[in-house]
């Protein structure tokens, strides 16, 4: 049997694809969401931040309320109280909406080359004999950079002989998935759809994806609908993703929500019933890693499935022979020590030194 590896993918590694552009164009972060998509003037920012006024008295744009996850969790707490439901609904659609926009826009444009982090990183998995079925990446992403990655890497010469790297929808691990794909515009650039029984690395979205999406006859998606477990959703196998994405049914508008899951406490109690075999997965490629690499994940004090995930991976009996945690801060590297509790961690600030160790 072949090395079996599986990579753990944050937004830090598709920051550092980003790192050359202005900050208005990077994919946004937790701290400072509210105030960058003002200064873009981005229109939804003002319904969301005359809610958290009228109600809270809190402005989100300000340094001490300014994150994504925090403003997320209040109104998320919100919506199941009968007094603020249907204004908290409207809050909390427009957050996740502004959320997908703002990755949408930052990621549409980025382009890996042979030399993105992700791809040298990758590649080294290639060059020391690791067989593309034996590879799996794990990501809290929602953005497509890890799927132009693969894309590209395919397209390398020096890795033909691999066979399939980049299975397209195959790799998402989603039951029925090639019966999910949606079929857009001859004009758009699509990834290339792979036989049903072709597989590659496995890329298992724990949080969703741009590129998944649930239809609606309204913009206003209602509340059951959003957080419904078992709505159907279709993948779009579009590279770039339109900002409110639509279509026309029968002369008719139809509209798009993403199915992503948004930063709040207790994610499995709006997880998806199709995402939830996809965290067994996870966690099964975890528990039988002979190396784990984690390439820009921070694993937040706040994300407790995440957490307990690794926890319950590293206290398997089967810790895999290295684990290396690659980011430009040392403190995520303690935060993998104090989770895991092994004491065999190897640390990289950056994904180069992880790429030139021996």
């Amino acid at each position: 049997m072949g090395k079996k590896v599986t990579i753990l993918v944050g937004a830090g590694s598709t920051l550092s694809d980003a790192t050359s552009k202005p900050l208005r164009k990077r994919p946004p972060l937790d701290r400072g969401f509210f105030k960058s998509c003002g200064d873009l003037g981005f229109l939804e920012k003002f319904s969301i931040e005359g809610y958290l006024k009228r109600n809270y008295e809190i402005d989100p744009t300000s340094p001490e309320h300014d994150s994504l996850e925090r403003i997320m969790a209040i109104v998320y707490a919100d919506i199941n109280n009968p007094r603020l439901e249907n204004s908290a609904v409207g809050a909390f659609r427009t957050i996740i909406r502004l959320f997908n926009r703002r990755l949408a826009e930052t990621t549409n444009e980025l382009n890996p080359t042979n030399r993105t982090n992700l791809y040298q990183v990758i590649a080294k998995q290639f060059r020391e004999g690791v067989d593309p079925r034996d590879l799996t990446i794990i990501t809290f992403n929602q953005d497509l950079q890890i799927e132009k990655v693969l894309r590209r890497l395919q397209a390398t010469k020096a890795y033909a002989k691999l066979g399939s790297i980049f299975c397209f929808p195959t790799c998402y691990n989603i039951d029925g998935a090639h019966n999910r794909l949606s079929a857009p515009p001859s004009s758009a650039e699509r990834f290339d759809s792979c036989a049903e029984d072709e597989d590659g690395i496995s890329i298992l979205k724990l949080h969703g994806s741009l590129n998944w999406f649930s239809t609606h006859t309204s913009k206003r998606v209602p509340k059951n609908a959003i957080l419904s477990p078992k709505k159907n959703f279709n993948i779009t196998p579009r590279v770039e993703i339109p900002v409110g994405m639509t279509f026309q049914r029968e002369k008719k508008t139809v509209h798009t929500f993403p199915l992503i899951i948004p930063p709040v406490n207790h994610k499995a109690a709006i997880l998806h019933k199709d995402l939830h075999p996809i965290w067994n997965t996870a966690e099964s490629r975890l528990k039988n890693s002979d190396e784990i690499i984690v390439f820009g994940y921070s694993c937040p004090a706040t994300d407790f499935e995440s957490a307990n995930l690794l926890r319950r991976t590293a206290n398997a009996g089967t810790n895999p022979t290295t684990f290396s945690v690659i980011d430009p801060n040392p403190s995520v590297f303690h935060r993998y020590v104090e989770v895991t509790n092994l004491d065999h961690l190897a640390y990289f600030r950056s994904a180069g030194a992880y790429i030139d160790k021996g």
